[in-house]
């Protein structure tokens, strides 16, 4: 049996968070964000696992 993707509705593939007409369930973005991009913040400076984030990195892409 292949793996339930919880991001995404069974019907569309579309990620659980977008909602009608567009919108962002901002609660269930934050969880799906949370689990992909592994991000802390703390004394005004982001970090992932490899180390402290720069934030020309942070506006373009995580690198997780």
């Amino acid at each position: 049996m292949p793996k339930k993707n919880k991001n995404v509705t069974e019907e569309n593939e579309t990620p659980i968070w977008l909602v009608d007409n567009g919108k962002i369930d901002e609660p269930l973005f934050c969880e799906w964000f949370a689990e992909k991009y592994a991000l802390m913040y703390t004394n005004g400076f982001f970090y992932n696992l490899r180390g402290e984030l720069k934030l020309s990195t942070i506006t373009y892409k995580p690198q997780c």
